[in-house]
């Protein structure tokens, strides 16, 4: 009897804890390694040359180039199953590169106060070896803060929101100065 009401307690945190752990460790290879590669982050003016240093009210534009890379070899994942009773087990195996992967690329600006000065994002599905560039591009405000700002590109899976947010390579850094 106590062991039926340990059981019956148990299970949905259990649950919770399984589901989770199976939703987490199944986006995240074990290698480490990530499918898509960022190739190029450059920021270009108004004329296409490439500049890092604007004044207020000037044009510029962040160029970014993404790799599907798909690795030969399978990535490493966690595989974790639930058989409804009393039994747990987890699974450790391979899982291939998918043929296609959705990508959400975000590019993320901070001014240097380290408040968001604009945010921008492009979503591409990928098939394996693709490469995909685009650029976005903001005018600096009149009265902006004078100073470096901070891009940051990031490749998810798709907004955090829709139950992703999951990192598909790793983010680049580049840096302008607002004069």
């Amino acid at each position: 009897m106590i062991l039926e009401i340990i059981s019956i307690t148990a299970f949905p945190i259990l649950l919770v804890f399984v589901i989770s752990t199976y939703l987490g460790a199944t986006t995240t290879p074990v290698t480490g390694q990530y499918p898509v590669n960022i190739i190029k982050v450059r920021v270009l003016n108004e004329t296409g040359a490439e500049q890092y240093t604007f004044k207020r009210g000037q044009v510029f534009y962040v160029e970014v180039t993404i790799k599907y890379t798909a690795p030969t070899a399978p990535a490493y994942y966690y595989y974790y199953y639930y058989y409804y009773g009393y039994y747990y087990y987890g699974y450790y195996g391979y899982a291939p590169a998918p043929a296609q992967l959705s990508t959400l690329t975000i590019i993320r600006i901070m001014d240097p106060n380290n408040y968001v000065f604009a945010l921008g994002a492009s979503p591409k599905t990928l098939t394996k070896g693709e490469t995909y560039s685009f650029a976005l591009g903001w005018r600096i405000p009149m009265d902006a803060t004078v100073g470096d700002y901070t891009i940051k590109v990031m490749v998810w899976d798709t907004w955090i929101i829709y139950g992703g947010g999951n990192p598909l390579a790793l983010p680049v850094q580049v840096v302008i100065h607002v004069v």
